[in-house]
């Protein structure tokens, strides 16, 4: 279900009556709510310690490089006569294929480059789309994949008030906190998991 849902770029998220089902990503939403020291909470029992004993119930785990790539290809058009895949986009720290009117193809090559700098080269991610056999999806997916995973994923966690009920899992939210790395300063995170907590009492 991952690969399935990365290759139709889609999430995996809960639906109203607790059902799984594809969500599509898009990076063209607004983002719904920032989150600050203001509305992200201190851990559980946090409120009866003195303020600078307070714990805070905010948690940034950084991902393996196994999940981080520097080269990325879409192979499509199917030819079933050959077994093989007739068109394939690609772009790396070199360059790419791209058509030169291709919208995003500077901001692709300019990412592949930033991860190859910092990361050095890693493991290409190969799609084989064989349900794609036009370029402009094929380019859509390659955009997707190189601004999802062309940098090293983190997981925030926190607790929060009741404002963020709108939430839902594939929403985007700006996070700014003061354990997050400077150079980073304010992120923008996609939900992946929303979990509604009643006040205890």
């Amino acid at each position: 279900l991952d690969d399935l849902a990365k290759q139709s770029t889609s999430i995996l998220a809960p639906t109203f009556n607790g059902k799984w089902g594809l969500r599509p990503y898009r990076t063209d939403i607004p983002i719904h709510r920032d989150f600050t020291v203001s509305n992200i909470l201190s851990s559980d029992g946090s409120e009866t310690q003195a303020a600078d004993q307070r714990t805070s119930s905010f948690q940034l785990t950084l991902g393996t490089l196994q999940e981080t790539h520097t080269r990325f290809e879409v192979h499509y058009k199917y030819n079933v006569g050959n077994g093989k895949y007739d068109g394939v986009y690609y772009v790396d720290h070199t360059g790419s294929n791209l058509p030169g009117g291709t919208e995003s193809k500077s901001a692709m090559e300019a990412q592949c480059l930033e991860s190859y700098l910092r990361f050095g080269l890693l493991e290409p991610l190969i799609v084989q789309a064989n349900w794609i056999y036009n370029p402009g999806p094929a380019i859509y997916l390659l955009n997707y994949l190189v601004s999802y995973f062309s940098k090293q994923l983190f997981t925030v966690q926190f607790d929060t008030t009741f404002q963020a009920m709108p939430i839902e899992v594939g929403d985007l939210i700006s996070v700014t906190y003061p354990s997050i790395p400077a150079v980073l300063h304010r992120i923008v995170c996609q939900v992946l998991s929303v979990r509604h907590m009643p006040t205890k009492g």
